[in-house]
């Protein structure tokens, strides 16, 4: 989510030094996700530690940090997240959703992104990704399974900080055609 959420966030932005680093430095995290991470998680079930696993170790835990560090400050800007971890933080009014692992919903809330984002040739490739490790890319399959866990989630992300962080306006309805648009 890094790449995406930065990108969409500081669109239209004029950056500072320092948070343009960390936009641009964020424009590495995908590629080493999509072309080792599906070998990385086979190696890993597999106990193998081969160059594909550290690979995405290394891009999950270092190049992401050091987005996260050069894209936020307490006051100045926020560039760190976006719609995806607005889906996530929204969804945690559902206790459902709480078994499942934070990066396995912020998976899904990267497609809610590029859906709302009208990205749908992203969004097909990221589909096709998450679908092809195991990724959500249901609402079943995050357990969110009814009309009303749906209506609280998105009566929820408006007061969400994330909500904010795009470059246009987003609305409760525009949310709900994206998260349904999947």
């Amino acid at each position: 989510s890094k790449q995406i959420e930065s990108q969409l966030a500081s669109r239209g932005r004029k950056l500072a030094h320092t948070p343009l680093m960390g936009v641009q430095m964020g424009l590495i995290c995908e590629a080493p996700l999509m072309e080792y991470g599906r070998r990385a998680l086979e190696d890993f079930r597999s106990g193998v530690e081969s160059d594909a696993f550290v690979q995405v170790v290394l891009d999950i835990i270092i190049s992401t940090g050091i987005v996260s560090n050069l894209v936020t400050t307490r006051d100045d800007y926020y560039y760190n997240s976006s719609l995806a971890h607005c889906f996530y933080n929204a969804s945690m009014v559902l206790p459902a959703v709480h078994k499942h692992l934070h990066g396995e919903v912020v998976s899904f809330g990267n497609l809610v992104l590029e859906a709302a984002d009208g990205c749908d040739e992203d969004l097909e490739r990221f589909v096709r990704f998450n679908a092809s490790i195991g990724l959500p890319v249901t609402l079943e399959a995050i357990d969110i399974t009814s009309e009303a866990d749906l209506d609280a989630l998105i009566e929820r992300a408006p007061s969400i900080r994330e909500w904010k962080c795009v470059p246009y306006e987003m609305t409760k309805e525009k949310f709900r055609a994206a998260i349904l648009k999947l």
